[in-house]
């Protein structure tokens, strides 16, 4: 179901209304589903008997009249199941009597979506399913465009990077018996010794190779096309042997890569030689001027850039193992409303240009930074700079792209390790890093420590520091 209402209200809340949409969607439709987008003029106008579920991924807000045709629909023995906040408020944001009847589902439990309706007697158009050893078809679709007696039906498996050998059974109960088509490659498929498919030898299903990433055609007709060749289901199998012989060298390379890209990927998340039983983190509590979530963009206050709901406002709070190293993340309902530091840069000239005097009292061997820049640059970001008991200073310049990075993604960096992965409701994943400075003298005192920014166009955010004593 798409709810105008909420559509219109999605600026203010704190998801993407599509996305979630697109994630629901996308759900059912590679657990081969058959849906359609339900709008409300159709909802008014009555459902046809054929849709048997409703489903409200993004429905916050809508309207009364929605609801009692919503409650109709449920009592001719519909299905509805709504995300747990749908149905809160009408298009004039008042609240809305609690909705009976209905099964509810938490906005990212997406996955759990396809086998709740498949429990309620929702039926699949099929099922694409390995008739090979290994792992189940990553990101398999089947959908089939039913006109009678032709049928069109289209699979096709976009997660993997080889030929896969899969059982297609197709759901339909007409009668007869049909040709099964290959469209592309102009042939019928054998069922055994005849050309003729009935409903419930199609049920029972057949194989066929799916290609890496390649779509399959076929139809149903009742009448044999013209000029058609055949193949049997053992040519079939017997030719995706063949292309997985000639497919070894493919995958040998393929998982060497992979194992590469893992290590990679590893290593760009953590610091090996970290000692966590000598690692101390600092208290920010009184430095931090920002939350992690913003309520309102531009207002100058709330929450981590001032940038509304592209925010950080799930930001793991407490005691934390970020790349290796044990950082303690300020919670800001317990502090005031505030748990990072925000920096001056010119794209945010209201933040503090330099937060100062932070107590250390202790010798470190190491210091680590969990921190990260909006709009990134290859500058210089910011310089943390050590005062030492004995009055002497040490200043650490921390430059974009090399100790620094931007927040939106998680690009590996020369000197830091990404630490902190996320979601957000504007972008898929932002990060912090964790960049570490090696004291040249850890025989002395560090008395107190600075945050500076260099006062260019990158924002720097600072979630929290930890030392490692020698």
């Amino acid at each position: 179901f798409y709810s105008y209402p909420t559509l219109r209200m999605s600026p203010f809340l704190k998801y993407k209304f599509g996305k979630r949409m697109e994630q629901w969607y996308a759900a059912m439709l590679h657990a081969q589903i058959p849906l359609a987008v339900v709008f409300e003029e159709e909802l008014e106008a009555g459902l046809s008997p054929e849709i048997r579920a409703l489903v409200f991924p993004a429905a916050d807000y809508v309207s009364p009249e929605t609801l009692r045709n919503v409650e109709k629909f449920r009592k001719r023995g519909g299905i509805v199941i709504a995300e747990r906040n749908a149905f809160r408020m009408d298009e004039h944001s008042n609240p809305l009597a609690e909705t009976k009847g209905i099964l509810r589902l938490n906005a990212d439990k997406a996955k759990e979506l396809p086998g709740l309706l498949l429990s309620k007697g929702i039926e699949r158009y099929g099922s694409i399913v390995p008739a090979d050893s290994g792992n189940p078809i990553a990101m398999s679709d089947l959908q089939i465009i039913d006109r009678g007696d032709f049928k069109l039906v289209f699979a096709v498996a976009m997660g993997e990077i080889t030929n896969r050998l899969a059982e297609i059974r197709l759901n339909f109960k007409d009668g007869g018996t049909f040709y099964l088509y290959d469209v592309l490659g102009k042939r019928i498929l054998k069922n055994g010794s005849s050309e003729q498919w009935s409903a419930a030898d199609l049920k029972r299903g057949f194989q066929w190779i799916l290609p890496s990433q390649e779509r399959v055609l076929f139809t149903l007709e009742r009448k044999r096309p013209a000029g058609a060749g055949s193949v049997t289901q053992q040519e079939i199998v017997e030719r995706f042997r063949k292309n997985r012989q000639g497919e070894k060298e493919k995958m040998e390379r393929i998982r060497t890569h992979q194992a590469q890209m893992r290590k990679e990927h590893e290593e760009a998340r953590i610091w090996r030689d970290v000692n966590g039983s000598k690692c101390v983190p600092l208290d920010l509590r009184k430095f931090v001027n920002m939350h992690f979530k913003d309520e309102v963009a531009g207002d100058k206050k709330g929450g981590w850039f001032d940038q509304g709901s592209n925010d950080f406002a799930n930001m793991p709070l407490g005691k934390q193992n970020f790349a290796g190293v044990p950082f303690e993340i300020i919670s800001p309902e317990r502090n005031g409303g505030k748990g990072v530091v925000i920096l001056y840069g010119t794209s945010r000239d209201y933040f503090p240009k330099e937060v100062t005097g932070i107590p250390v009292g202790r010798k470190a061997a190491k210091l680590y930074f969990l921190h990260t820049m909006g709009w990134e640059s290859g500058e210089k970001v910011l310089t943390y700079r050590i005062h030492y008991a004995d009055g002497s200073i040490a200043d650490i310049p921390v430059t974009g792209k090399r100790d620094i990075g931007g927040w939106w993604g998680a690009d590996p960096l020369p000197n830091a390790k990404i630490a902190v992965e996320v979601s957000n409701g504007e972008k898929d994943l932002v990060n912090m890093q964790c960049f570490r400075w090696m004291n040249p003298h850890p025989e002395k005192l560090i008395r107190s420590l600075d945050l500076i920014s260099a006062q260019t166009e990158a924002v720097p955010a600072i979630a929290a520091v930890t030392l490692e004593m020698p």
